[in-house]
């Protein structure tokens, strides 16, 4: 039996959207029995669509909903809808009060499982709240009880074919859960010798199960044999066959999504703490939640080596409005947490215009009213991000909460998180995920301009193997790739020759820059008039009429009567761009005499600097 459950606030209009998106996703096409779209039932059978339009309207008010996925062991010996409404009223019965829900089978699984949605509220309205250990057991104890009522006790074959299981497992089972439990009271040592007088029955076949998984746990590494028949378990046991059992679920996850002929060399979990390189360079070939009950979602990263890492991602490790996509070349490095975030800043100036208060729905109004908020930038998932750290910040008493959406802001707060030692998740480092390209390999090989992978070409040479053709997928495909842009470049005469080797060289970089730059501006000429040079040019007042998406990045078109420029959005210029289409601006170009980096590629062109902007709220 698998119980997960989740408690999500629905703080902001931005948070009421998550409980929309969760029901849709449970709805979702190619879930049920013949693999058509879920059907969502309440305590008295189906719900029309109606009833859980209705249903998500009204939840949306409460402060908080509940996510709950029941897994049963034979759940494909039972009527799930019964049995979920069975273990629903068990719920209310425990709780003292009717609760209002919602759920879906899943039968896309090799075992069939049930979601349920429940409000946050009571039958009288006021919020519900649920003890943690029974969230934690006691839901689980009901939903075992329940269903081992209807299909009745395991057999003891069974039971005695999941203990044996457990002696050979590469993850934490019930065994060595027992064991440390042990350990922790007898000074670290597990004693599995035979007791006098003998003991028979269930505790000499459990000393006997604890033996064989001790003799198990030190082939891998984990337990030390101190005395005969006693064992001293690695400080970090749990931690460590937890974080075995997660890469071996990460491997076979990969066998199922990517298919069995997929290759790879290792596969590992990003550990921010520990990351395996500064930068990690590779192609995103998965993109997924979690799980099914949470909004993280989780990236399957194949690294130019020939690894594949399963990259967790926060709400700031990608750049907004801007997810990176399976085939993406991506980096994903670990910048240090700053002690005082722009959302901080924000607040504390939003509360010194309001007499000490921060108000969201104030604060959202004000961002719908500024015209430097772009499409791009979702008001309530802003406001909802300010709200996120807001709860940070009263947990560590830094901030007085007055009801769900507003808080009593100190006006030294900066002041306070500058000097205060950080914690939670103020330390450490935050994840991010820069695309290198969005370009996929194969479309990089057919490119007119400058790719990353031609900035590989002209760095390393290309990618080579030391097992020639590659062990790995991403690694054949990657000198495959090698291979067939260097004989496109060789046949559009783009290659230097060096030492009587054809090259990439940066004179091939910005030949490739250069001609899709004209290309595509002679495309635009009949919109926009005459591509201007931006060569020799101090200042241009323009409007930022589109952005295009070129090979070497993308690239704003800004133009006024006279004609256009399209220059890279990087910069200032880059970060502005979202809130900038439609408006007229002035740029000041200074030409530098080094040249500047662009996306892994060295160009020669301008220093951009925009100094009429102000940055936005949080930018």
């Amino acid at each position: 039996m698998v119980v997960k459950a989740r408690v999500v606030r629905n703080r902001g209009t931005g948070g009421r959207k998550t409980l929309a998106r969760h029901v849709n996703y449970v709805e979702r096409d190619g879930v049920d029995e013949s693999g058509g779209r879920g059907q969502s039932f309440g305590r008295d059978g189906p719900l029309p669509e109606r009833d859980v339009v209705e249903f998500v309207e009204s939840a949306q008010d409460d402060r908080h909903h509940f996510r709950i996925m029941v897994t049963p062991e034979r759940g494909g010996e039972l009527n799930l809808r019964r049995y979920t409404q069975e273990v629903m009223t068990q719920v209310e019965a425990d709780l003292g009060t009717e609760i209002r829900w919602l759920a879906v089978e899943h039968h896309n699984t090799a075992h069939p499982h049930v979601h349920i949605v429940a409000r946050g509220v009571d039958q009288h309205g006021a919020d519900l709240v649920i003890n943690r250990a029974y969230i934690s057991q006691g839901l689980r104890a009901r939903a075992q009880a329940l269903a081992t009522e209807t299909l009745g006790l395991r057999p003891e074959r069974e039971l005695e074919q999941e203990r044996a299981r457990d002696i050979g497992a590469d993850n934490l089972t019930y065994l060595d859960r027992r064991m440390i439990q042990t350990a922790e009271r007898s000074g670290g040592v597990v004693d599995v010798r035979r007791s006098v007088p003998l003991t028979v029955g269930y505790r000499e076949q459990l000393r006997q199960q604890s033996a064989a998984r001790l003799e198990r746990l030190r082939a891998m590494g984990y337990a030390t044999e101190v005395a005969p028949g006693q064992w001293r378990l690695d400080p970090k046991l749990a931690d460590k066959l937890r974080t075995r059992g997660q890469q071996l679920t990460f491997a076979k996850e990969v066998t199922e999504r990517l298919g069995p002929r997929y290759r790879y060399r290792s596969v590992a979990l990003y550990n921010k703490e520990a990351p395996p390189e500064a930068r990690l360079v590779g192609e995103v070939v998965d993109r997924r939640r979690v799980d099914e009950i949470s909004e993280t979602e989780v990236l399957t990263v194949a690294s130019t080596r020939g690894d594949l890492h399963r990259v967790t991602l926060s709400q700031f490790s990608e750049a907004t409005g801007d997810a990176v996509r399976v085939g993406d070349i991506v980096a994903v490095t670990v910048a240090s947490r700053a002690t005082v975030s722009n959302a901080d800043r924000n607040i504390v100036r939003f509360a010194r215009d309001n007499d000490g208060i921060y108000d969201a729905d104030l604060h959202r109004s004000a961002v719908i009213r500024n015209p430097r908020f772009g499409p791009e930038i979702d008001p309530d998932t802003y406001v909802a991000n300010h709200v996120k750290r807001l709860d940070g910040l009263v947990r560590r008493g830094l901030v007085e909460p007055i009801d769900a959406l507003r808080y009593r802001v100190p006006g030294d707060l900066v002041a306070q998180l500058e000097s205060a030692p950080p914690s939670g998740r103020d330390s450490g480092g935050v994840v991010k995920v820069e695309r290198l390209s969005a370009l996929s390999l194969r479309e990089q090989v057919r490119a007119i301009g400058s790719t990353w992978l031609d900035g590989e070409l002209e760095a390393h040479g290309g990618f080579q193997s030391a097992e020639g053709n590659g062990s790995s997928t991403v690694e054949r495909r990657l000198i495959a790739a090698s291979r067939a842009r260097m004989a496109r470049l060789e046949a559009r005469g783009l290659l230097d020759v060096k030492d009587g080797e054809r090259r990439v060289t940066r004179a091939t970089l910005d030949r490739l820059y250069l001609d899709e730059l004209s290309l595509r501006a002679k495309a635009l000429s009949a919109t926009y008039g005459e591509h201007l040079p931006a060569a020799g040019r101090r200042h241009f007042i323009g409007t930022v009429e589109r952005l295009e998406p070129l090979a070497s990045g993308v690239h704003a078109v800004v133009a006024n009567g006279e004609g256009f420029l399209l220059i890279p959005a990087q910069g200032a210029l880059g970060r502005s761009l979202g809130r900038q289409l439609g408006r007229r601006i002035d740029l000041s170009l200074e030409w530098g005499v080094d040249r500047v980096r662009l996306l892994e590629r060295n160009i020669r062109f301008v220093a951009l600097d925009l100094p009429r902007l102000e940055r936005g709220l949080g930018r």
